[in-house]
Parts: structure tokens; sequence; C-alpha cells
């Protein structure tokens, strides 16, 4: 496995899946980014610099008017971690003891 990996990358190749087909094929780097630039010039898609900011923007919106991904009411209630009052409650709740005070 070693010596295909050693030939491979002295001779700048890599072992890809075919087009078509469940066969793969071995291909020199240059060529199949040839392969893959001339696939995204030829596929019509216009792909611009704020697609990331664009696509974050439409996840933001579609999560906050999705009600029932997040229970607001409890995540309002969550304890912080590193809270010391979470900590002396759990501390005492481990002991036993079902109030903080108690502890």
């Amino acid at each position: 496995m070693n010596s295909i990996r050693d030939k491979l990358h002295k001779n700048k190749a890599l072992i890809t899946k075919a087009d078509k087909g469940s066969s793969i094929i071995i291909v020199y780097h240059s060529e199949y980014e040839q392969k893959v630039l001339d696939f995204i010039s030829n596929s019509g898609a216009e792909v611009n610099s704020n697609i990331t900011t664009k696509f974050q923007k439409d996840l933001r919106r579609t999560i906050n008017s999705c009600k029932s991904l997040i229970d607001t009411e409890k995540l309002t209630h969550q304890p912080k971690p590193g809270n010391p009052t979470n900590e002396r409650i759990n501390k005492s709740t481990q002991r036993g003891n079902t109030h903080p005070s108690s502890g």
C-alpha cells in the first residue's frame, strides 16, 4: 500500500472515481485540475464572492423562523457553565441533598 502511495506521489497522480460506473482511475493532478476547471466553466454556474455570507444569512433566517428546533423557554433557563452556584447545587445533589444550602 505504501509503495502505491509513494508512486502516486512521485508521479503527481491520484486515484479517483470515474465519471460513470463504479470504477476507479489513476489520473495526473494537472489533468484532474483541468477537468474540474472545465466542468465548472461549462456548467453555466456563476460563483460570486458573497455566496458564503448569503448562505449564512439564509440559514440563520431559517433557523430563527423554525420554532420547533429550539425551545427558547428551556434555553433561557439553562445554567451557565462555570457558575459557582450551579456547581454547589450539583455537588449537594450528588451527596443526596436536595437543597443547595444544606450542603
